[in-house]
């Protein structure tokens, strides 16, 4: 995403659904906020093999 609209829009988006699915009560709170954090070590991580 280049763009800083999309960019928002997906936060948003992401936001809105951690909070739907802590109000649900599917899923643990600390899965639920720690996962956008480890899917983005992953990204970083990813690009960093990419790249070499």
């Amino acid at each position: 995403m280049k763009k800083r609209t999309d960019k928002i829009l997906a936060l948003t988006a992401t936001i809105f659904i951690g909070i739907a699915v802590l109000l649900q009560h599917v899923h643990y709170t600390l899965d639920v906020i720690t996962a956008p954090v480890i899917t983005y070590f992953i990204w970083v991580g990813s690009k960093k093999i990419v790249e070499s």
